[in-house]
């Protein structure tokens, strides 16, 4: 096998930047990474263990505490939180919408 030239290898590195920036840029993966990121600083301004712990067992009451929990928190986590739910949502729809109809 023929090792490549300096023109060849500079050719091919371009070649596999241009495609490692499609892969990066694709819609998906952005609203992944945005998703991503809001559960980062979520995680790192509530106690998710200690939000579990103090869930009542009962479906109903379960949406009543998630329902205080929100409006009584700081605005940081209120948007975080919207940001997550409006991120996952088109990700979801994304996922399920036929992608050439």
């Amino acid at each position: 096998m023929e090792t490549l030239s300096p023109l060849q290898k500079r050719v091919m590195r371009r070649v596999y930047t241009v495609y490692l920036w499609r892969q990066i840029a694709r819609p998906r993966t952005v609203k992944a990474f945005v998703l991503a990121s809001a559960l980062a600083g979520l995680t790192s301004l509530v106690s998710l263990p200690h939000v579990v712990a103090n869930m009542p067992g009962d479906p109903v009451r379960v949406l009543n505490f998630f329902a205080a929990a929100f409006v009584g928190t700081d605005m940081t986590v209120q948007m975080l939180s919207v940001v997550m739910v409006a991120f996952a949502a088109w990700i979801m729809r994304d996922i399920f919408t036929p992608q050439y109809a």
